[in-house]
């Protein structure tokens, strides 16, 4: 694999926002608490030395968490988040369907080379990378698919409703199947996913499965995946909640920062709500709402007044779980993190949190924006090279490109020149008509702008002609672009985890492990180069 790295400025499936964050934007800084770099981070410890509270509570939770795990590297990751000079690096994500999109990997990857960074630049403290499970998330259409040579393979199950970690796994067998059968010709292939999927089957639960299946790639690295559905960790959290089911603060706080935010013409990621607490059981996971001075969860009976909802809040704390808007709060609560790496979207949905964070003294981490990928496997890289298109020119929208070929290998028709000529004779004709008949002034600029136009027509036409001659190449162009942005898109948002481990094979993640450092601000493009006889 051969790394190529490029600017995010060309790249037209990058927000204005993440550009925005990318590049430090003065209009951006005072959203967020730290620069996002080794200083911000370094910051964010000493910070964070005197704000977390939880080490001891977090170490039996997450030994009894991984109670029946035997990797000595992940025991040894839990047992060093004890020690007061340990801090880790965060990423968080949705269960996607044995991962969903590839970029689930790159986030994880990122992630692990950042905390790998932070211990070399700081030898004096210990970094864990951990992955916080959204376990939580009830969405079952989000999550429940992934996408596989142009089939999208979905996880069929009639009960879905409630958190989607607590769901059985009834069903897994099918999608593990169907996955196999479309390498069915391809031995090798088969056998790595074989193992790799098969194996987190005898799981009870969806969210043993998708951990199972995160620690199969990255146990060996140290990585330490957080379950937030947790009664004791919850309980850590009760005067947040409290606050959050009486005062509704977040929302007030929530509401300036937006104003704000719409003031400076930032793009606002997520709007929260009055309460930003869902109610949740086996089987259910519903907002709570304010009804005629009463505690309600949508769409279900349960219903509380102010003392009755305390009393559940204290006795059930596991009933209590966080939206967009107080699940980086929680996460923050419960975890020694001075960084979280994320990607656009959550950066964006973070800058608005800060007056949260402050107001519950919590520690508010660095932000980093995860890397971006785009993996050009060996048939792609020739389909780019007999286009003529090289890994470089990808940083363009694909209409340069086609223009950049077209101008290098044909005579395109430019009808500038006449335009000018139609101009200055008719402004030549508009001074003797306001000399002899000053009425019809505005009927020459009429005529003026329909030759002009009729010129511009005909110019589009006669090289539409030139394209024609042109059009199998150009075509060659763009299926080979497509590859790289299908839809204009990012390829890590389409292809899926278990391509990129079919196609590389699980050595892959060492190398991306290596190569992905979310501190390097730049898009990367991973070559595949042939094989040397």
């Amino acid at each position: 694999m051969k790394v190529v790295k490029t600017s995010y400025d060309n790249i037209t499936a990058i927000s204005k926002f993440d550009l925005q964050f990318l590049k430090s934007d003065q209009v951006l800084k005072k959203y967020y608490a730290y620069t996002s770099d080794l200083d911000g981070i370094k910051q964010a410890i000493l910070n964070k030395k005197s704000n977390y509270k939880f080490r001891k509570q977090l170490s039996e939770i997450l030994k009894r968490q991984h109670a029946n795990t035997e990797d000595s590297r992940v025991l040894e990751a839990i047992h060093t988040l004890k020690h007061d000079n340990c801090f880790c690096v965060t990423a968080a994500h949705q269960p996607c369907l044995f991962g969903g999109p590839a970029y689930f990997i790159y986030k994880i990857a990122s992630t692990i080379h950042l905390a790998n960074t932070l211990t070399h630049h700081f030898p004096e403290y210990k970094f864990v990378p951990v992955f916080y499970l959204g376990s939580e998330d009830h969405d079952f259409e989000e999550i429940n698919h992934l996408n596989l040579f142009n089939n999208r393979i979905v996880w069929q199950k009639e009960n879905h409703s409630g958190a989607s970690g607590r769901l059985t796994t009834e069903g897994l067998t099918d999608v593990v199947q169907t996955i196999l059968n479309l390498f069915e010709n391809q031995t090798e292939k088969r056998e790595i996913l074989n193992i790799l999927l098969n194996t987190s089957l005898h799981e009870q639960t969806y969210n043993l499965v998708i951990k199972h299946f995160i620690y199969q790639l990255f146990g060996e690295y140290g990585l330490v995946v957080v379950d937030p559905d947790d009664v004791e960790l919850k309980r850590l959290m009760i005067p947040a909640f409290k606050d959050e089911l009486l005062n509704q603060t977040s929302s007030k706080l929530l509401q300036t920062t937006i104003s704000q935010l719409e003031s400076d013409k930032v793009k606002v990621q997520a709007r929260g709500r009055e309460i930003n607490l869902f109610y949740l059981r086996d089987n259910l996971r519903e907002r709570i709402v304010m009804e005629n001075g009463l505690f309600r969860a949508l769409n279900t009976e349960y219903c509380f007044t102010a003392s009755e909802m305390e009393s559940e809040l204290q006795n059930h704390p596991e009933r209590f779980s966080p939206n967009v808007i107080l699940r980086p709060l929680f996460q923050e609560s419960i975890l020694p993190n001075v960084a979280f790496v994320g990607g656009g979207g959550e950066i964006a949905y973070w800058t608005e949190l800060k007056p949260i964070f402050e107001y519950h003294t919590v520690q508010y981490p660095v932000l980093i924006r995860r890397n971006s990928v785009a993996i050009i496997d060996i048939t792609t890289l020739n389909r780019l090279t007999k286009a003529g298109i090289e890994v470089s020119d990808l940083q363009y929208p694909f209409e340069k490109i086609e223009q950049d070929y077209l101008r290098k290998n044909s005579e395109m028709l430019d009808f500038s020149e006449y335009e000018k000529s139609i101009n200055t004779i008719l402004e030549q004709m508009y001074d003797m008509v306001q000399i002899y008949d000053q009425n019809s002034t505005g009927r020459l600029m009429a005529d003026k702008n329909m030759m002009v136009n009729k010129i511009t027509e005909w110019e589009k036409k006669l090289n539409k002609q030139i394209i024609l001659k042109h059009e199998t190449k150009l075509n060659q162009m763009k299926s080979a672009y497509e590859k790289i942005f299908p839809g204009q898109n990012l390829q890590e948002r389409t292809d899926s985890c278990i391509w990129l481990i079919a196609h590389f094979g699980t050595e892959i993640i060492s190398f991306l492990v290596h190569n992905l450092n979310p501190l390097d601000r730049q898009f990367m493009y991973l070559v595949q180069q042939p094989d040397v006889e």
